[in-house]
């Protein structure tokens, strides 16, 4: 007989790959990412502002590389280890580069044209409603500390 902490952990095992496996299923293509803020300085404000986003639909510098629908980077709720996540804007169910979601200010992503949710509060960018049928898609955000700088660097 198996002990109840070994079979625990293998039920989360399982869970938890199948859940990665699902939310990296995506109609969004696959284009260059690469978007580096300063929250030591233009974006200091931004730099552990729990619920706080910011919307990128258009490259400021040259080295910018946006995804498909631009990108929306936010900060999740168990931000306490300076956690970012960062979402394609396009909509998966609309798949359209112009049609976007926005942060709805309570820790939800909303489609513009759709109405289709998805959940930013806990940083997973899951449906929670509407008729997407594919979660957010979702980008690498790392935040790279240093004795002189802050910066949180978006990459695919």
């Amino acid at each position: 007989m198996k002990s109840p902490r070994l079979l625990l952990c293998t039920i989360y095992a399982i869970t938890s790959f199948c859940a990665c496996n699902r939310n990296n299923v995506t109609s969004i293509p696959n284009l260059p990412v690469y978007l580096s803020l300063d929250l030591g300085g233009e974006y200091a404000t931004f730099y552990g502002n729990v619920n706080a986003s910011l919307e990128f639909t258009k490259p400021r510098l040259e080295t910018d590389r946006i995804g498909y629908g631009g990108i929306l980077v936010y900060v999740p709720l168990f931000d306490a280890f300076g956690q970012y996540v960062a979402f394609d804007m396009a909509c998966p169910h609309e798949v359209d580069r112009n049609i976007r979601v926005h942060h709805d200010g309570n820790g939800n992503a909303v489609c513009e044209k759709c109405g289709s949710a998805f959940l930013l509060v806990d940083g997973t960018g899951v449906r929670t409603s509407g008729p997407a049928k594919e979660n957010l898609k979702r980008y690498r955000a790392d935040l790279r500390l240093t004795n002189t700088s802050r910066k949180l660097i978006i990459t695919r």
